[in-house]
């Protein structure tokens, strides 16, 4: 899809009022029209935007609207709506003066909102840079006067203009497919029984990817993921042999290629530029290995033959998770010496992605580990000084220094070499309880990690020149815990989008405008000033309940708590048992491996604030529950709360039980580890009885772990 940086649209509310009044006193007989030109009113994007704003008048001050096709200004009557193109005679310069201003000179995406007085009528003007940028001024119009009721009759000069270019925020990779994905043994999954992630794309009950695509416009971002083109390769041209038509690899291959083509218009529809990623190398099974190269070529070229609308291409190297799915094979570069074959490969895509297709390259820098080319400057400049490429290409880089963990570093790699750069950031956590309960990441994604000294953010990103920021929605992680009420998780959407317009925007002053609107509450009013107290509370809840202050600052990044807690899995780890021993795996790691007597205060110390912080955060909620004015979200909520106070609970005794049976302190031990019990019990037994609050934690060798160190002292619970 392209956007044509020259075409401009203008919406003109016409609002007969005086800068003292309140908006719904300055209609007559609270009836305004919305006029839309003939060439421009069957666009979805300001279709959509006119009628959020239609139900935002309606629902906050009683003004009914109604849609007109009109093409002249001067036949309006007052108080009516109009959008009109910025080529129109309005903004010819011989016209100017009736605006009273000079036509602004927008980037893509930019827009413009004032007021003016046009014939001596007072007019609010919003002016947007194309479909979509007038469709973002109106959104923001409506933000604002959520935020503010007297806002439209105030004095209004606002020019807008994104700080970020690309802005995305989707899934990194398609999901496999297959629900039984969660039971398979590898990587972390062991014997446990678990979901599939209800909230990955296509697979997912209720998924609606039009809603997607309208959410993405609301937000003021510009870019949607369609899918995966190794997956959506047919081959008929290459070797028809390979995904017949009738065979079950051959449906499903063409059942994904058919879901990207709607996924395209949909974005198309909506102005929104589309995004297609992969793993490097896939290729369908039973295919020669030595014919990779070939089989990407083959796979490219028929993917951007077939989709000339995709405007990105991203593939990753670091990881390949098609070892999951039945039809392909998931092969990356040769493990000895990888690094020195990066450069070949990227030039390689870059040559049929931006060459011969004209497209946007963006090759991921993800890698395992702490000193990959991805973490480390030197090696990611030894990389990227060899790539030839400098048109239409991006490296995209993860913010933290490995992933997205805390105790990560902002990553050393921004701002390194010269070629340009995109950042990644995350929305919904796999390391820190998926926004089951709230973690508000903004503060992070504007400051950087404070508990390494705060340097970094989007903000320092983009000092460094970058321009293209990448938000991950519900992609990180495997399985759960799955949420059922989505505020928290929309309380760090709705920070991202904002951080890529404003990257100096200020994270308390956005969580009290987020509250203020999903509470449909004014910004200065008690639910959203507390509202947002939780949210700037939890980044400490986090840091205290999930990590180890003296253990984690010492591993640099990578696995900073030996991962003992990984997406919905609690680990475990006791001297006696083999099962439970202290072995460094992946996840979920066993608390042994944390353990140390010198530090053992000050470790139990951190989960004693964890816990007081969730009461905190509890006991502020419930002074304004009543006050929210929907009843079941402001219980479901509450819920959520309690989840995490006997989450928290648990983890909080079983680290001190733990500990303190690790250091011999026996008597405390056996204290903490039957308030351990109690926490757990009611956390399984009541909380799933509680109506919003996710899927359970589970136990991944923290109970067996807790019986033997029972045992072990001759106490039972």
């Amino acid at each position: 899809m392209k956007c044509n940086s020259l075409r401009f649209i203008i919406l003109i509310l016409i609002i007969s009022c005086s800068c003292n009044s309140s908006l719904s006193s300055q209609v007559s007989n609270n009836k305004l029209d919305i006029i839309i030109t003939k060439n421009i009113r069957g666009e979805a994007a300001l279709e959509l935007a006119t009628g959020d704003l239609s139900n935002t008048l309606k629902n906050l001050f009683e003004i009914e609207t109604s849609l007109r096709t009109e093409m002249d200004l001067e036949r309006a009557a007052p108080n009516s709506i109009f959008v009109i193109k910025i080529d129109d005679d309005l903004w010819q310069e011989k016209r100017t003066n009736k605006f009273g201003i000079v036509k602004p000179l927008l980037s893509e995406d930019g827009f413009i909102i004032k007021r003016i007085n046009y014939n001596e009528k007072p007019l609010i003007l919003i002016s947007g840079n194309g479909v979509r940028g007038t469709s973002y001024g109106i959104f923001h119009f409506i933000e604002r006067i959520k935020l503010d009721y007297s806002f439209a009759s105030g004095k209004i000069d606002i020019i807008k203009q994104p700080d970020m270019k690309i802005r995305m925020i989707t899934q990194p990779f398609e999901a496999i497919g297959y629900p039984d994905v969660a039971n398979l043994p590898k990587p972390i999954t062991k014997n446990i029984k678990r979901e599939f992630d209800p909230m990955r794309p296509w697979e997912g009950l209720g998924y609606n990817p039009e809603d997607e695509a309208r959410n993405i416009l609301r937000s003021g971002l510009n870019a949607m993921w369609v899918g995966n083109f190794s997956f959506s390769t047919v081959y008929d041209n290459y070797d028809s042999s390979i995904f017949p038509k009738n065979s079950e690899a051959g449906q499903w291959v063409r059942k994904r290629k058919q879901k990207i083509s709607e996924l395209i218009d949909i974005a198309n529809k909506y102005h929104l530029k589309t995004v297609a990623s992969s793993d490097i190398f896939i290729y369908p099974k039973g295919q020669d290995p030595s014919k990779k190269w070939d089989l990407l070529d083959y796979s490219l070229n028929e993917f951007l033959t077939n989709f000339p609308e995709i405007d990105i291409i991203t593939t990753r190297f670091g990881e390949n998770y098609s070892y999951y799915n039945n039809f392909f094979v998931g092969e990356g570069l040769d493990t000895k010496g990888i690094e020195e074959k990066f450069p070949e490969l990227i030039d390689f895509i870059h040559q049929i992605v931006s060459k011969k297709y004209n497209k946007i390259y963006m090759p991921r820098t993800w890698a395992v580990g702490n000193s990959n080319w991805g973490a480390n400057t030197e090696r990611y400049n030894a990389v990227i000084d060899k790539v030839k490429a400098f048109d239409n290409i991006i490296f995209s880089v993860k913010n933290t220094r490995t992933d997205f963990w805390r105790y990560n570093l902002f990553n050393p790699v921004i701002g390194t070499g010269d070629k340009e750069q995109a950042m990644e950031f995350l929305c919904q956590d796999g390391y820190n309880f998926k926004n089951s309960i709230p973690y508000y990441d903004v503060i992070r994604m504007a400051k950087g990690p404070k508990e390494l000294g705060g340097q970094g953010g989007m903000k320092y990103g983009y000092k460094a020149g970058i321009r293209t920021a990448w938000g991950w929605l519900s992609a990180d992680g495997w399985c759960g815990p799955y949420i059922k009420r989505e505020e928290w998780l929309g309380a760090n959407i709705y920070g991202f989008s904002r951080l890529t317009w404003d990257v100096d925007s200020d994270p308390l002053v956005l969580a009290k405008e987020w509250a203020a609107i999903e509470f449909e509450v004014e910004s200065k009013s008690k639910v959203a000033e507390e509202i947002a107290k939780i949210l700037m509370l939890s980044e400490d809840l986090i840091l205290k309940s999930r990590y180890f202050k003296n253990y984690s600052i010492k591993k640099e990044g990578w696995l900073p708590s030996n991962n003992w807690i990984r997406d919905e899995l609690i680990g475990g780890g006791t001297n006696s048992n083999d099962k439970l021993s202290v072995g460094k795996s992946f996840s979920p790691g066993t608390i042994k491996s944390i353990f140390n007597s010198e530090t053992i205060e000050e470790d139990i110390l951190e989960k004693e604030e964890a816990l007081a912080i969730m009461n905190t955060m509890l006991s502020k909620f419930a002074d304004i529950k009543d006050q929210i004015p929907e009843k079941e979200k402001a219980i479901e909520l509450y819920n959520t709360l309690l989840y995490g106070k006997y989450l928290i609970g648990t983890l909080r005794y079983y680290v001190s039980g733990m500990f303190r049976f690790y250091n011999g302190e026996y008597d405390k031990s056996v204290a903490d580890l039957r308030m351990w019990k109690k926490y757990w019990d009611f956390y399984n037994n009541e909380i799933p009885k509680l109506p919003g609050t996710a899927s359970l934690m589970l136990d991944g060798g923290m109970v067996d772990t807790c019986i033997e160190a029972m045992k072990f002292m001759n106490q039972s619970f």
